[in-house]
């Protein structure tokens, strides 16, 4: 898999070739609408901010550092959650702790 650097640089060179190659002032207006919008995707895949509870939701599945890959079954207003761990351990009830919870996995 490419690193986010790896991917930002090989966006670079298009751009930039693409400017060499064309000045066709349509194509390099495409060409950066293009490349805005790969931009963007990158940024959004290899982003993983941690959860806050107001963003969970129960019958969605989140990282935990500590379970691994866990579904959230309730939530209540105590931040406490009661979750499903992905890899048979079954239902636990946890507290909401900061930097936990996440969309992707996380390398610790």
């Amino acid at each position: 898999m490419l690193t986010k650097e790896e991917c930002i640089n090989a966006l670079e060179n298009i751009i930039f070739n693409v400017g060499v190659a064309r000045s066709d002032y349509r194509t390099s207006g495409k060409a950066k609408e293009d490349y805005c919008t790969l931009n963007s995707l990158i940024e959004e895949h290899f982003s993983n901010p941690p959860l806050k509870f107001e963003e969970l939701q129960e019958r969605e599945t989140y990282y935990h550092i500590y379970y691994g890959w866990i579904s959230i079954r309730s939530i209540s207003d105590c931040e406490c959650i009661l979750i499903n761990t992905l890899n048979s351990d079954g239902y636990k009830q946890i507290e909401f702790e900061e930097d936990c919870f996440y969309k992707k996995e996380v390398q610790v």
